[in-house]
């Protein structure tokens, strides 16, 4: 869970506006749904249990996270910014 932490203060702050006043992520999990895509080309092909990284993760981490677009999600918080949109700045 430590790893994780910004992936779930982004989501935090996206889902409480005016309650955060600002959040800096450095390397957040942001790619969590992107890399579990990468290792399994199904959600059926996912076992119950598999190394993921530095974890080990059940097929309920998966299915949560499988359709799950977190920046959809943090794309709510205001002045956020696409890693694609950093090397512009």
């Amino acid at each position: 869970m430590k790893r994780r932490k910004g992936l779930i203060a982004g989501i935090a702050a996206a889902r409480r506006p005016g309650k955060i006043s600002s959040l800096v992520l450095m390397s957040p999990a942001f790619l969590i749904s992107d890399a579990i895509h990468e290792q399994f080309d199904s959600l059926e092909k996912v076992p119950d249990r598999f190394q993921f990284n530095w974890i080990t993760a059940g097929r309920p981490y998966a299915e949560d996270m499988w359709d799950y677009d977190v920046y959809e999600e943090i794309g709510k918080l205001h002045r956020y910014r696409h890693p694609s949109a950093w090397q512009r700045l």
